[in-house]
């Protein structure tokens, strides 16, 4: 995403920040910031004096992005705050347009400033063709990822005024995850116009300087952690799990990447994975993150979950069994969404 598209969708997003922190009363922040806790550090958490403010310290932790709000909803709607879900999926669906508008032209010649800063000049950058990358070199990490983390807490810039000046922008990849990148077979030309259509970006022609991208090259190029749950998509239509698997080998990044297996519904599981992830939540944690809070997230009553607790072996058999017959909510990657916002990375991890 160029600069300015990236800023246009930050404004909007803190407009809907705005918008949260006038509707939600001091009693349910407090209920909110528990829900984050653990996964957000506690002096962030207490320095979020609204709503509003709250919203702005998940996005700069990766915990929701500009285009995809994740388990904020779910919250929400267990706060009864039905209007503002609505107004979090009319944003969803808002910036989803304005995203989709974006070229992957536009993605490349930004790919540069974004998240090569250090990089040395070359006759090419971004997506470009084989003939503009040759192989990596010991110094590759450094040219990719030499940009830093922008500043939070006091070093912050204020809402609204994007990266602070000479911050380099965000690195997404880690060098482990680069690596592995490498040892990947490159995207074919056929490959990255199949993935400019799944995109929504008009199918580029070949012309004769078209020819391989390398799986670094074009995951460099991809505009932050919102757009990587749907490169994910096309990439699971792609049938490429190879690379699907190498990204999930970063685990900061797993909320934003979604599950590894294609989308689905819950009830069609394969029965190895069902068993292994039921049998996994069903195991009761002292704080309740386990099949106790997933059941309350889907709108289980406490009598059934009394009885399950009392009666079943693997209680969260019997939540999967009650929820799989909402099919338009028993989505896998509803489930996925669910485990990231209890905090139970290592189950979302499973899916």
């Amino acid at each position: 995403m160029c600069e300015t598209g990236q800023q246009e969708l930050r404004l909007r997003f803190e407009r809907l920040a705005a918008e949260i922190s006038r509707q939600v009363d001091s009693g349910q922040l407090r209920r909110l910031k528990t829900q984050w806790s653990g996964l957000v550090a506690g002096h962030e958490l207490q320095a979020a004096r609204d709503a509003g403010q709250l919203l702005v310290i998940l996005l700069e932790a990766g915990r929701v992005s500009l285009t995809s709000l994740g388990s904020i909803k779910d919250q929400l709607e267990s706060l009864s705050l039905h209007s503002l879900v609505q107004l979090c999926r009319e944003y969803e669906r808002q910036a989803g347009d304005f995203l989709g508008g974006m070229s992957v032209q536009e993605l490349r010649s930004h790919t540069a400033e974004t998240f090569c800063s250090a990089r040395r000049p070359e006759p090419e950058c971004g997506w470009a063709g084989g003939a503009g990358r040759s192989a990596p070199e010991e110094s590759d990490e450094t040219q990719f990822c030499s940009a830093q983390l922008p500043p939070r807490g006091r070093d912050a810039a204020p809402p609204g005024h994007g990266t602070p000046p000479g911050s380099g922008g965000v690195c997404l990849w880690e060098a482990g995850a680069l690596q592995a990148f490498d040892r990947l077979k490159p995207f074919s030309a056929q490959e990255v116009q199949a993935i400019s259509r799944l995109l929504g970006d008009p199918p580029r022609h070949p012309g004769p300087e078209s020819g391989a991208v390398s799986v670094r090259e074009l995951l460099s190029a991809t505009g932050g952690p919102a757009a990587l749950r749907q490169l994910c998509r096309a990439l699971k239509t792609l049938n490429r799990d190879d690379v699907i698997s190498a990204m999930h080998s970063q685990r900061n990044l797993l909320p934003a990447l979604g599950p590894r297996r294609k989308e689905e519904l819950v009830r069609d599981l394969p029965f190895s994975m069902w068993h292994s992830f039921t049998v996994a939540l069903s195991v009761e944690q002292e704080d309740g993150r386990d099949w106790r809070l997933l059941a309350e997230k889907v709108g289980i009553s406490a009598a059934y979950r009394e009885l399950w607790k009392q009666k079943s072996k693997i209680p969260a058999e019997e939540v999967l069994n009650s929820w799989k017959s909402k099919i338009s909510e028993a989505t896998l990657d509803k489930l996925f969404d669910h485990m990231i916002a209890m905090g139970r990375e290592d189950l979302a991890d499973m899916l």
